[in-house]
């Protein structure tokens, strides 16, 4: 498998999001107001927008892959508060790191694959592999929604926790995919 293929892979592992269609429920069961999961998702882009320089300033002093890394590592560590937050205030830091994640793949993904294909002599191939990188997270995320939708039809906290369980297996293997693509 090549270095491309190994990032595509692991992006369609670190994209399985089983919760996708309980999310709502999930934060409702714990306690929260529309208005305050609405806030959430607010704090994301927040922590997407502060960070995008930032954290695209470190990629080019790290490198792609480490921005990769350290964004999926982020992302696997905004899954904590989901099993211990009882209030608004942890989700919010779970939705602000995975915010800050988001900005460190950003841009770091395509480039890395333009600088592995342009070292191979075969920068023709950009667009299909990117199609492939795209519709590969695209049919993890849609799999996997399929798949939660599916699984929690009890609509109980159990079942729900027992998808982010299923989210972060599926983000850890792809992390674990991830290292072992090459800068």
């Amino acid at each position: 498998m090549d270095n491309v293929s190994r990032l595509i892979a692991s992006t369609f592992l670190r994209s399985w999001y089983f919760t996708i269609p309980i999310q709502t429920l999930f934060f409702f069961a714990k306690g929260l107001t529309f208005s305050e999961i609405m806030i959430l998702e607010s704090v994301l882009l927040v922590g997407i927008l502060l960070f995008e320089v930032p954290t695209g300033v470190l990629g080019d002093k790290l490198g792609r892959k480490w921005s990769l890394v350290y964004g999926s590592l982020l992302g696997l560590l905004a899954w904590i508060p989901w099993f211990l937050a009882e209030n608004f205030w942890l989700f919010a830091l779970s939705f602000l790191l995975s915010g800050i994640g988001i900005a460190f793949q950003s841009g770091s993904d395509q480039a890395l694959i333009f600088d592995d294909l342009k070292s191979r002599g075969q920068e023709g191939d950009m667009q299909r592999r990117i199609g492939r990188y795209y519709g590969g997270m695209t049919l993890g995320t849609g799999l996997a929604a399929l798949v939660g939708g599916f699984l929690a039809q009890s609509q109980n906290l159990e079942a729900f926790y027992m998808l982010y369980i299923l989210n972060i297996i599926a983000q850890c293997l792809g992390f674990l995919l991830l290292l072992t693509v090459q800068e």
